[in-house]
């Protein structure tokens, strides 16, 4: 199907302006259960949607090869429902970036027997570790995703990516019942799958013999990446949205550019090229350049991201953060209109080190390896109260005894001021709810109550 056909005909129906997008997705996934392998499925899914703007409005619809004309129609008749946008206009051709080591033929060809071998090695891996030990779940899932974008201004764009991803969550009763979990996620077939077996076993084995936490108060608190991860991903992560910032939806304002939110030599970026992201491509969904964007740099705050729309209602520029997915859902990319998501959060700080060595400094503190309820977390105000279980309490540099579950309840803005170190663990990891991906370390943050 032609794209500058469909840009054509719905011109010729009275679009000002059109945008086609197309996508393809490839993809197996197995899944374990009590461990044991208990399905495996997949396919090859392709999806167009069309995009319209008239009058200032725009209209959207989703449609197959059969039904282009009537998808045409329904966009232009959806967009007198539209919210008028003065002088939006669709973005214009561009040059796009090469971006190298975001397709592997090997995942693209990733047979199924050779998944399922991944995936009992994975499991074995950590059944070995004790014999109490049980996989409730974990899963391998891979495959390949191409896409394209064309509109009236002879935009055209197209991209190519592969990925592959392994899960797995470890149970252990033995004195008392205690889990852990891990994953990892690349777009090359180079995933060592039994070190997530191990990682996952280790936390339970770790966590083992857990007792109520003998004092609380304010003490170091060592995130693990899954950790970090969630509590950003529902607090700073959005609060960066531009539009959220302009609605007041945010503890940033727009006339906050520059001034200092993070600790010193604190930098997070939204890197749209880095080989290592999930979400790497040559352009966002709408056709904008993809870039590395500084939002906080050195504890400053530079810029927020932004989607096509939402920049022409508030006076800035698109940041190729326009995407068609939810920033909380997983949905279909050619069902959903382009809105703004990021898409690869990197964390920079001067302080880098091992795990081991960030506890042996630590005078008082706990190693949080997951949480319960970031999702409940105030955007708005920042305000994060949230439940953990299977903690570790360190005390002068060492860790004394596993904490059975704690209450940590501190402020997001506190937690980008009081940044201590990260650690050089860093690994591509997906959002809770999809849509956008971290390039996560583990993360030390001073002064968290802890109870």
């Amino acid at each position: 199907m032609d794209p500058e056909d469909i840009v054509k005909l719905a011109e010729k129906k009275g679009a000002d302006e059109a945008e086609v997008f197309w996508i393809k997705n490839v993809e197996t996934e197995l899944s374990v259960e009590k461990n044991e392998v208990n399905f495996g499925g997949g396919g090859a899914s392709t999806g167009y949607s069309i995009r319209v703007v008239k009058d200032g409005r725009i209209g959207f619809s989703y449609f197959s090869e059969k039904d282009v004309e009537k998808a045409v129609e329904n966009a232009i008749k959806l967009s007198k429902l539209g919210k008028k946008i003065e002088g939006y206009s669709l973005p214009s051709a561009d040059d796009y970036p090469e971006i190298e080591g975001i397709y592997s033929d090997d995942v693209a060809n990733y047979e199924p027997e050779m998944a399922l071998d991944s995936l009992k090695e994975m499991v074995e891996s950590a059944l070995s570790l004790h014999k109490g030990m049980v996989i409730p779940e974990g899963g391998i899932e891979y495959g390949y995703t191409e896409y394209y974008v064309y509109n009236s201004h002879g935009l055209y764009v197209e991209g190519k990516e592969s990925g592959i991803g392994g899960w797995l969550y470890a149970v252990l009763q033995d004195k008392g019942v205690s889990n852990g979990s891990a994953m990892a996620f690349s777009h090359s077939a180079d995933i060592d799958f039994s070190s997530i077996g191990k990682e996952a076993g280790e936390i339970a084995l770790k966590t083992q013999g857990a007792k109520k936490l003998e004092k609380s108060g304010e003490m170091d608190v060592l995130f693990m990446r899954n950790a970090m991860k969630q509590i950003l991903e529902f607090t700073t992560v959005v609060q960066l949205y531009g539009n959220r910032a302009h609605r007041g939806e945010s503890p940033y304002r727009p006339d906050m550019i520059g001034e200092k939110i993070g600790a010193d030599g604190l930098s997070i970026y939204d890197d749209q090229l880095n080989p290592l992201g999930l979400y790497t491509a040559p352009s966002d969904d709408e056709g904008v350049p993809s870039r590395r964007l500084e939002l906080i740099e050195d504890g400053i705050l530079k810029n927020f991201m932004f989607d096509s729309v939402s920049a022409k209602e508030f006076g800035a520029e698109s940041t190729g953060n326009g995407m068609r997915t939810g920033p909380r859902f997983r949905v279909p990319r050619d069902s959903s209109v382009p809105e703004t998501v990021a898409r690869n959060i990197v964390l920079e700080f001067p302080e880098v080190k091992s795990i081991d060595d960030i506890i042996s400094e630590m005078d008082r503190g706990i190693v949080v390896y997951s949480v319960l309820g970031a999702h409940t977390a105030n955007a708005v105000s920042g305000d994060i109260s949230i439940n953990s279980t299977g903690l570790l309490y360190v005390e002068n540099g060492e860790v004394k005894y596993p904490v059975i579950s704690a209450m940590i309840g501190t402020n997001s803005q506190h937690i980008l001021k009081n940044i201590g170190a990260l650690g050089d663990d860093i690994r591509p990891m997906p959002a809770s709810m999809g849509g956008f991906s971290f390039i996560m370390p583990s993360v030390l943050v001073h002064g968290i109550k802890v109870s």
